[in-house]
């Protein structure tokens, strides 16, 4: 992880809407040089209601976020921790339609990006040795120190303790994290970022 001068690990908490989803809850957690430098947790107002089935996997209400800043008016700070970042996330696919979704209904412009996905990763560096590869068994596997609740800033930490577990696999098996590890993480998904 020395290697990557910047990382950003990102997750977000949603809801169901009649224009896709919605963010309720956005952490990231910025490394620099292999360390924590900043956490950044926050609940978000979606501009609409909470639906049902959201609210019963992730706890939040209604009532938390009715007076909670919007996206747009957190972007100013997200903008700056995303800034020069390799961005990870587990199933990057999905947070980066969330993010994309968000972006283009506030018409914000995104900084460049590049997404790894621990999900892509484990596959990769674990074909079939796990019967799930969620984030929560994945931990629940490798016995890690962080565990998922559903809640962003936890499963922000999860999975940087995930990705740096994978970084040790890697190591042990003398694979390099340019190329091989880029290629293997990197979300290429066209339809989901950038957009």
């Amino acid at each position: 992880m020395h290697r990557i001068e910047k990382l950003v690990v990102l997750d977000f908490e949603t809801t169901d809407s009649d224009k896709g989803l919605r963010a309720v809850e956005l952490a990231a957690v910025v490394v620099r040089k292999g360390q924590v430098a900043e956490t950044f947790g926050e609940l978000i107002n979606p501009g609409c209601r909470i639906d049902s089935g959201s609210r019963s996997i992730h706890g939040i209400s209604n009532r938390d976020v009715r007076d909670a800043p919007s996206f747009c008016e957190h972007w100013p700070r997200i903008r700056g921790l995303l800034r020069d970042a390799v961005v990870i996330a587990h199933h990057a696919p999905f947070d980066a339609c969330v993010m994309r979704n968000e972006l283009w209904r506030n018409r914000l412009t995104p900084p460049p990006l590049e997404w790894w996905c621990t999900l892509r990763l484990a596959h990769a560096l674990w074909p079939d040795r796990f019967e799930r590869y969620g984030l929560a068994a994945l931990v629940e596997a490798l016995d890690l120190p962080k565990r998922p609740t559903h809640r962003a800033l936890d499963d922000a930490h999860a999975a940087l303790e995930l990705f740096r577990r994978q970084l040790d696999a890697a190591r042990e098996r003398r694979l390099r994290l340019r190329p091989t590890i880029r290629n293997w993480a990197r979300h290429k998904g066209g339809k989901s970022w950038p957009f």
